[in-house]
């Protein structure tokens, strides 16, 4: 049985606590601000960076795979 994540890139994930809600903050965006705007998409940035390099350089990704998450990474660095 595989383990749910303790780190989602530099962001440690609690003992006993759910992943996906620690995920699912982590992506949030903070509107309360233009700081906190600025932070929440740069946190979200350092995770899909994490998260693409995690998955790329998996030995079992078919290249499919890969240039389809390359192409989503380079639209979100775009946008």
């Amino acid at each position: 049985m595989q383990h749910a994540p303790t780190k989602f890139g530099r962001y440690h994930c609690p003992d006993r606590e759910n992943p996906a809600e620690i995920l699912a903050d982590l992506i949030s965006v903070d509107y309360s601000s233009t700081e906190s705007v600025y932070s929440s998409q740069k946190r979200k940035m350092l995770l899909l960076n994490h998260f693409h390099n995690i998955i790329t350089s998996s030995v079992c990704n078919s290249d499919y795979i890969k240039g389809n998450l390359q192409e989503q990474h380079r639209v979100e660095q775009e946008e």
